[in-house]
Order: structure tokens, then sequence, then C-alpha cells
């Protein structure tokens, strides 16, 4: 499932190896791609869902995806 969201060599990635650059080019690329900005929005906000809930954990200290 994530192979085909983030792309090849993206789906292995730990969590704490995504950066902000990381989540960055997937938006960017997805915009490029003619998904929708509404669609491209979501899929942020569902990832960004992902890494609140790892700081939540005690797992990572920031959202690489907030502030974009």
């Amino acid at each position: 499932m994530w192979t085909g969201f983030w792309g090849a060599g993206q789906a292995d990635k730990r969590l704490d190896e995504i950066t902000r650059g990381t989540i960055r080019d997937l938006l960017t690329s997805q915009i490029s791609e003619g998904y929708s900005r509404a669609t491209v929005t979501l899929n942020k906000d569902v990832i960004g869902g992902v890494f609140n809930h790892a700081i939540d954990e005690e797992i990572l200290a920031s959202n690489p995806c907030r502030g974009i």
C-alpha cells in the first residue's frame, strides 16, 4: 500500500527518516501528477495524523508535516 503512495525507495523509510523535504516532495509530486488540491491536503492531513500519534506515543519529537 505505502509503495504506491510514497513511490519507489520511500516506502521502507522509518518515521524518523522522513523529513519536511520528503513530505514536500511527495505533495508536490502528487500535484504535478494531477491530484486535486483537496486530495493532496487530505493526504497531508492523514500523514500528519500518523506523525502526531507517534509524538503522542513519545516515538518522535516533531511532525515534519507541520508548517507545510
